[in-house]
């Protein structure tokens, strides 16, 4: 399978300092990145997001940036190509079949994926790595463990 290999594009040396200003050169322009600070709670932020084609895709459209958060930690992904082959990466993941499963409780923060878009609207997505599932709040996807290696490696630490 070709993921591994187009999810190894996504490491590199472009993702900022999370002190730094949350804008960014997009595009040839500028654009605020969302958001600009990580929410406390990432599940409760996703659901507020009411794109249309959510319940289709786990992220519609062409986004142009990413901000990925684990908890106070905030990292920036301005690079087009790198956005794309993630934003495939997610729809192809296979759906979760509607009803109700439980997950084993963890300490661990969930990863928050905000996808940006031109026309400032934030798609975001939950990485819960211990139910090994994402969802935007509409529809959820089985995460396989290349994907989960990946959001790990391009997520910020932690700050103490």
């Amino acid at each position: 399978m070709m993921l591994p290999i187009l999810l190894m594009t996504l490491v590199g040396c472009d993702v900022p300092n999370a002190e730094s200003a949350a804008q960014d050169m997009v595009g040839g322009g500028r654009l605020t990145l969302t958001p600009a600070t990580c929410p406390k709670d990432v599940k409760r932020a996703i659901q507020s997001s009411d794109i249309p084609g959510l319940a289709g895709r786990m992220v519609p459209g062409a986004p142009i940036a990413l901000v990925v958060c684990q908890g106070d930690s905030r990292a920036e992904i301005t690079d087009t190509t790198r956005v794309t082959t993630f934003t495939a990466a997610l729809n192809a993941l296979p759906r979760v079949p509607p009803g109700v499963f439980s997950c084993p409780a963890s300490p661990d923060p969930d990863f928050g994926l905000f996808f940006n878009f031109e026309n400032g609207e934030v798609v975001g997505v939950d990485v819960d790595t211990d139910c090994s599932a994402a969802t935007n709040g509409h529809k959820a996807g089985w995460l396989d463990e290349s994907l989960t290696s990946e959001v790990s490696a391009i997520a910020p630490a932690d700050s103490p």
